[in-house]
């Protein structure tokens, strides 16, 4: 009984893990030795070089998916903007420009591009004239065979 005692109050031996080594002593060098030669650095491991390769392989992958990113973004822009002007969306890919201040400065060229071949287009069908829109005069107008009621 008094041996476990023993052990339990004498501080155990310090336990060093398998992948750290104990500290290794250098002796301090002298004042009249001469300074130690520089050494040239080692070239990079391999393992470094193949590391260096993945990371660059990476960032070009990154760089690519930032592209296309870029590009969805301005592709849904344009379908968007097709859309609220009334033209068919399947314009959208044509107007695609290198940022999207360009694909906005393009999908406004296509429009009135667009508008004016389609006025180009039916001009020979609407008389010469440009259409007119009936149902604002429909509306204000009274039709002499109906009375209000009230």
């Amino acid at each position: 009984m008094e041996e476990e005692k023993k052990e339990q109050i004498c501080p155990a031996e310090p336990v060093i893990p398998r992948d750290e080594r104990p500290p290794i002593s250098v002796p301090a060098a002298p004042s009249d030795a001469a300074p130690a030669p520089q050494q040239a650095a080692p070239d990079a491991l391999p393992q470094e070089s193949a590391d260096a390769g993945e990371v660059a392989r990476l960032e070009q992958e990154v760089a690519a998916l930032r592209q296309e990113r870029l590009r969805r973004l301005m592709l849904e822009e344009a379908r968007t903007g097709l859309e609220e002007r009334g033209i068919a969306a399947g314009f959208a890919p044509f107007l695609l420009g290198e940022d999207p201040a360009d694909t906005r400065r393009k999908l406004e060229l296509f429009e009135r591009e667009y508008h004016h071949a389609l006025r180009a287009q039916l001009a020979p069908y609407l008389g010469g004239g440009e259409p007119r829109d009936f149902s604002a005069s429909h509306s204000s107008r009274r039709r002499p065979g109906i009375r209000r009621l009230s």
